[in-house]
């Protein structure tokens, strides 16, 4: 039988992401897959953040995931099922040891990836 946790969450994999030429003299990041693992998206819904107003581009989400997810601030991460790609933009938080569940959490923004299905709206319309 499987856990409320078990049947919300999704598989995500981190994008590792290392410096390369360009051909111009510069440099880029080159992405290449990493590790999978559980977490959901849930997209946030306040108005402020930081004491004012604040719309980000691809909106802001609350990234749950595996307590053992390599997750760290900064990282990029897609979501198997779509190809949504979210950074990581926050502090990581962790469930304490002792807990009856384990959890890892953070905030993230949506960067790339298909255009998110707005709630009430049909995919295509």
């Amino acid at each position: 039988m499987k856990r409320l946790w078990e049947n919300c969450a999704e598989p995500f994999r981190v994008l590792e992401s290392s410096p390369a030429g360009d051909g111009f003299g510069g440099c880029e990041a080159r992405f290449s897959e990493g590790a999978v693992f559980l977490g959901a998206a849930v997209p946030l819904r306040r108005g402020e953040a930081g004491g004012g107003p604040v719309r980000l581009p691809g909106g802001g989400y609350r990234l749950t995931a595996e307590a053992d997810a390599p997750i760290r601030y900064g990282a990029y991460v897609r979501r198997e099922s779509d190809g949504a790609v979210f950074r990581i933009s926050g502090e990581v938080s962790r469930t304490p040891e002792g807990a009856s569940f384990a959890l890892a959490a953070a905030e993230a923004e949506r960067i790339g990836g298909p255009p998110p299905v707005e709630s009430g709206e049909e995919a295509g319309a």
